[in-house]
This record gives C-alpha cells, structure tokens and sequence, in this order.
C-alpha cells in the first residue's frame, strides 16, 4: 500500500459502520466514531478529507504515560480519534500522518452488500405495528377518558 486507506467497515455485526484511516504500512491512525449508516460515513471521510490536514482541527489528549489526538469538524464534532502513543513525539508523528495522508487516501469498502429489498418492507410492516399499537391504547385511554 503506498498511500494511505480509509476503511468502511461493520463491527461485531451490530450493523453499525466505522471507518479506519490507515498509514502506507496499514497501520490505523485514525479511527471514526460509529455510524448508522454507510452514507454518513461517506460523509465523515468528506469532513476527515477537508480537515484532517489543518493542526488547528486536533486536540491534542495528554494522559499518563499515554498520549492520543481527536480530529474535529469545523462544527467541532468528533471526526476521529488516534490511537494510544507511549511518547509525545510519537503521537506528533500519527499526527503528521493523518495530515499527509487525509485528503489522497484511497477508499475501501469493506462492509457487506445488504438486500435493502428485504429489510426495508420489514421496518415499514414494524412501523405499521407500532402505528396500530399506539392508535389501539389511545382509543383506550380515550374510552376510559369518556366512561
């Protein structure tokens, strides 16, 4: 891998997305927050693209004997946060790396093709459910209410 990688991937099959920056020897250097859907992780890496190579956007984590880095947007959400460094220098070297390899890293998805066909018409036949549901007990409490 010469440049650098940005990831989407699924996480222990909670069907939430993350994505992963990777450096060009396929460490992580930054890794986002979880997301419900793969189009706001797009998003993300848009926001990680524009930002990641300004230092104004990083806080910087002192903590003992481990130092970190969080990536905010411009409306100062987290876009992602760096691993754990035994050194101040070390964490300045991540990074640095974030900042070069943030707006020409690839993108790989890893996620699994999902047939939209199938969960769709569940989630509308659940809402209808709970629709029914809650029209059944306010007409209940509407009978009692008139009683």
């Amino acid at each position: 891998m010469e440049d650098g990688l940005f990831e989407i991937t699924q996480r222990e099959g909670n069907q939430r997305y993350l994505v992963v920056l990777r450096d060009a020897q396929g460490e992580a250097i930054l890794t986002s927050q979880h997301r419900e859907l793969k189009p706001m992780c797009l998003n993300e890496i848009d926001w990680i693209r524009m930002c990641g190579p300004d230092d104004s956007f990083y806080e910087r984590i002192d903590g003992e004997g481990a130092w970190s880095y969080v990536l905010h947007a411009r409306d100062a959400h987290i876009l992602g946060t760096g691993p754990k460094f035994e050194t101040e220098e070390e964490r300045e070297m991540g990074i640095e790396a974030v900042k070069r390899f943030a707006s020409s890293a690839l993108l790989s998805d890893l996620t699994p093709d999902i047939d939209l066909t199938i969960r769709i018409p569940e989630t509308l036949r659940q809402h209808a459910r709970e629709t029914v549901a809650l029209a059944d007990a306010q007409k209940a409490c509407f009978r009692r209410a008139s009683v």
